[in-house]
């Protein structure tokens, strides 16, 4: 028979059984972990990714990591984010081209992701706005027609924001 002391005492504890229950749970934890870690390194896996600045503009270059050996130069695409986002949002299709024998140049806008320059103070300035975007894609797009590998072709992938500073790179620049 138990006394009240001895129940008070054990009442506390828990038993084998929790003990077991959670370092199950534990365990299965570290497991999701692992394989997350994993596939998200496996994503990148046989590409040659390169981060750069040119001035102070964060470039990634992707590339696939036999193309110091392909025969014939590669395509360059260069893929600009929209606002307020970054040149991580763009790191999927960057990948994917890579994958498919493409050179894919990433980067980040003045006053987004890792630049330290800064955007414009009124976003109602269009000209202004267009401008400070504009040359900061021209010193991209000049880097990224002569990285080792590149055939000094261009193609542009933009998304929203980008789209105006595309059209207007791609008018005066139509090699």
């Amino acid at each position: 028979m138990t006394t009240g002391i001895e129940k008070a005492a054990t009442a506390g504890r828990p038993g084998r059984a929790v003990c077991i229950a959670v370092l199950l749970v534990a365990l299965l934890a570290l497991a999701a972990i692992g394989t997350g870690l994993w596939r998200l390194n496996s994503v990148t896996a046989g590409l040659d990714i390169e981060a750069l600045r040119v001035g102070q503009i964060p470039i990634t270059v992707y590339r696939p990591a036999a193309a110091g050996t392909a025969s014939a130069p590669a395509l360059v695409v260069v893929i600009a984010h929209g606002f307020a986002g970054s040149q991580q949002l763009t790191q999927p299709y960057a990948v994917t081209l890579a994958r498919n024998g493409y050179l894919a140049v990433t980067f980040d806008f003045p006053g987004h992701g890792r630049n330290p320059e800064p955007f414009v103070a009124r976003l109602e300035d269009e000209d202004r706005r267009v401008g400070v975007l504009l040359r900061a894609f021209e010193q991209v797009a000049g880097f990224a027609a002569g990285p080792p590998g590149a055939n000094g072709r261009l193609a542009l992938l933009g998304h929203s924001m980008a789209g105006d500073v595309l059209l207007c790179y791609a008018t005066t620049h139509r090699d």
